[in-house]
């Protein structure tokens, strides 16, 4: 019988949580050499291709209900072809789970601890992943509901304790660089938003295919609220140059906080917080990789390649980079193309592979049977919870398109008539905010 473990809120936030505290650290610092003033616009084609990762998996969820990517990677493909894209798919997790492992190290060892070696920090990392390694994801998920709300709290608040400080002045004018640019900003931001690739080890958390389906949605939305809001605020307040130049201008922008003379050093309260949730994303990546790695084992026990796994990941991550510049741009430059070439491929095989599988096999297994049997048929939702999904979707859709409309029409006349421009900013604002609300609608409206 299959165990479910998180509910469609808790798989939101984690899905939030990856997403965001990793770009804080230096993306906005790319975002802004490239696109300068309009970095701030870089998160409509992301969500976009993180939809389109999420929809494949709800596919595989659907299809292959109470399994998770790699025991459906076996099942569709054979021994040998399973044992193939597994290894792909592991070797990706540990890009990830190597790029933001190091970018933490890197800013601990850059901003608070100077005179600590890179492998001490490594290796006292390590330890922490080992002993999450014994537990499961639903022990990461209480320790991501215990901090990712005051991440956003404090996200969202950070404007009103730097008031003195923003002028939107920095801003402006609106919609003025070059479209190709903002392309590849988009692109970058992207190849962040596919790092959703670890979740495939963890569809059979969620009771059933459209909870996780709008789940993921809505986790999708919030970071990209949340990295836009940050981006805005860093923009209005460092200004464009000064953010383009900073290696962490979030941590320029948190020192500028101060309340009274009493309350200087709000960088050490406000990154006391943010610390867990970043250990939570690279814990999340290291159990997926326990997980890959127990579909290996007919057994199918994960926890048994626990510290193998940890004493290889530290003996590996001593040497993949030579330093946080090296760090910074694997990140932000090869890490995308390498994610492009392989990623949308990948799924597309498995998405493929996995319907012909159904369709040879025509009617479900034993196994199928008993583990759809445990979880809510399409049936046990009523008509109205149906018509909701399907209208608040519909919403969804008609905000993306409008997002996408506003940042092209903006940049069409934002040379001629500024004013319009920055009606069109406001509307994207005002989609991006009501996406966090649509996608939420989704999620309750499947809710059982």
């Amino acid at each position: 019988m299959a165990k479910y473990f998180l509910s469609g809120r808790q798989l939101a936030w984690l899905v939030a949580v990856f997403i965001v505290a990793p770009a804080v650290i230096n993306m906005p610092q790319h975002l802004a050499r490239l696109a300068y003033m309009d970095a701030w616009v870089t998160q409509m084609l992301p969500v976009i291709y993180g939809f389109a990762v999420c929809y494949v998996y709800y596919r595989l969820a659907k299809v292959f209900p109470g399994k998770n990517f790699f025991e459906i990677c076996f099942q569709i493909a054979g021994k040998y072809g399973g044992a193939l894209i597994n290894i792909v798919f592991l070797v990706h997790i540990w890009f990830i789970l190597a790029k933001n492992t190091n970018l933490f190290i890197g800013f601990i060892k850059t901003n608070l601890l100077l005179r600590t070696p890179y492998e001490v920090s490594l290796f006292l990392l390590i330890l922490v992943l080992i002993y999450y390694g014994k537990t499961s994801v639903e022990v990461a998920t209480r320790v991501n509901d215990m901090f990712f709300a005051l991440i956003a709290f404090l996200i969202i608040t950070i404007p009103l304790l730097l008031s003195n400080d923003i002028s939107i002045f920095q801003m402006l004018p609106i919609f003025v660089e070059p479209l190709p640019d903002l392309g590849i900003a988009n692109a970058l931001t992207a190849s962040s938003y596919g790092d959703i690739t670890v979740f495939a080890a963890f569809l059979p958390v969620i009771a059933n295919s459209k909870m996780l389906y709008t789940s993921f949605r809505h986790g999708l939305s919030i970071a990209a609220l949340l990295i836009t809001w940050i981006l805005v605020t860093e923009i209005c307040v460092l200004g464009p140059s000064i953010t383009s130049r900073e290696i962490y201008p979030t941590y320029a922008l948190i020192q500028q906080i101060h309340i009274t003379d009493f309350l200087d050093r709000m960088e050490i309260f406000i990154f006391s917080i943010y610390f867990p949730s970043f250990i939570v994303c690279i814990v999340i990546a290291f159990l997926a990789i326990l997980t890959g790695l127990g579909s290996f084992d007919r057994s199918n026990r994960p926890q048994a390649y626990n510290k193998t796994a940890g004493w290889f990941l530290l003996m590996t991550l001593v040497f993949a980079f030579e330093g946080t510049p090296e760090v910074s741009t694997f990140a932000n430059y090869a890490y995308p193309v390498y994610v492009f070439a392989v990623q949308p491929l990948a799924l597309v095989i498995v998405f493929l592979l996995s319907f012909r599988k159904k369709a040879r096999e025509g009617s479900p297994t034993q196994d199928q049977k008993s583990s759809e049997s445990n979880q809510p048929s399409a049936a046990s939702f009523s008509a109205s919870s149906i018509r909701s999904f399907r209208r608040w979707k519909l919403f969804t859709y008609i905000l993306i398109v409008l997002g996408i409309a506003s940042v092209i029409v903006g940049w069409m006349v934002a040379k001629d008539v500024q004013w319009i421009a920055r009606v069109c900013a406001a509307v994207y604002m005002l989609v991006l905010i009501l996406l966090v609300f649509t996608t939420y609608r989704e999620m309750k409206s499947v809710e059982t």
